[in-house]
């Protein structure tokens, strides 16, 4: 039963509130692409299709695998089963977690986020700027992938959508592995190789960056294609706040994606306590001895 079932009237399904997904007027259930959605019990026909994982064990609403929104319906959405991705980023370190997009944890990835031209996130080559991304693919993914030196084995794509990230002009921002300095990195494909600046993406080793690929694959429901559109955010605890905290003039949360992790960010001991951002202009003061030996 899909709404493009050969014989099925297209007048048997019409727009859900508050979701938007395509309700069956005859049995009342809303198709969320990978499963259907039962708005008068709240829960889910068929169990999350992301089983049970060792992260999803360290928060209990992860155990539910008939949960919407993580029991939270009221600030979050799922929008169709996928992905969030949030970066925290807290002095150059990225701590990168992946969701589904009912704010259950599917992996943590530890990386950096060290711009080639010091900490002004607004600049050309400086550090990544802060705000929402919007995931447009991935390149590569195995060991035996090879995408250049500055990336490595594996490159997930990225466009600005919100934030510092608009504001600041820049493009080609990605999440990859590589690293072109032959000193620092004398096998930049190697799975475990050292991390260095870039000119402003996030950097993980090259096993993580292909972990996190597989990972962003398993996530995929519509006919095995990656769904673009999802969102990425890289942030601090400050920013993070601040974003999640947005609202239209509705009431209803700008972000509501990034409002269904903040529970589980908080019980990991992330700060989520609110100061307003400001935007960075402060200048590089100290020398950074990796600062002219990278170049993406």
């Amino acid at each position: 039963m899909t709404p493009s079932a050969a014989g099925v009237s297209d007048m048997r399904f019409a727009p859900s509130p508050p979701t938007g997904k395509e309700r069956d007027t005859e049995s009342g259930n809303d198709h969320f692409g990978a499963r259907y959605y039962a708005s008068s019990m709240g829960r889910f026909m068929s169990p999350d299709p992301v089983k049970i994982t060792a992260t999803r064990l360290l928060d209990p609403q992860g155990l539910n695998l008939y949960s919407y929104a993580r029991n939270h319906p009221l600030i979050s959405i799922d929008r169709d089963g996928n992905m969030t991705v949030v970066v925290v980023v807290q002095n150059r370190a990225a701590s990168l977690s992946l969701y589904s997009d009912q704010g259950v944890k599917i992996s943590d990835d530890q990386g950096l986020a060290r711009g080639s031209r010091g900490p002004n996130r607004m600049i050309e080559r400086g550090e990544t700027p802060f705000g929402r991304y919007l995931f447009t693919g991935t390149e590569g993914g195995t060991s035996q992938s090879r995408l250049g030196t500055g990336y490595g084995t594996g490159k997930v794509r990225l466009n600005p959508d919100a934030g510092e990230a608009i504001e600041s002009g820049r493009t080609d921002i990605r999440i990859h592995g590589g690293g072109t300095s032959a000193t620092l990195v004398p096998d930049p494909y190697a799975g475990n190789q050292n991390l260095i600046a870039t000119w402003g993406c996030v950097r993980l080793t090259n096993n993580d960056v292909n972990s996190l690929i597989g990972d962003i694959h398993s996530l995929q429901t519509k006919n095995g294609e990656q769904n673009v559109g999802d969102s990425i955010y890289v942030l601090d605890s400050n920013y993070l706040r601040f974003m999640s905290g947005q609202t239209n003039s509705d009431g209803a949360s700008l972000y509501p994606d990034l409002s269904s992790v903040m529970n589980p960010l908080s019980s990991m001991g992330i700060d989520t306590s609110f100061t307003p951002p400001t935007q960075n202009t402060q200048q590089n003061t100290q020398t950074d001895t990796l600062q002219h030996e990278e170049n993406h």
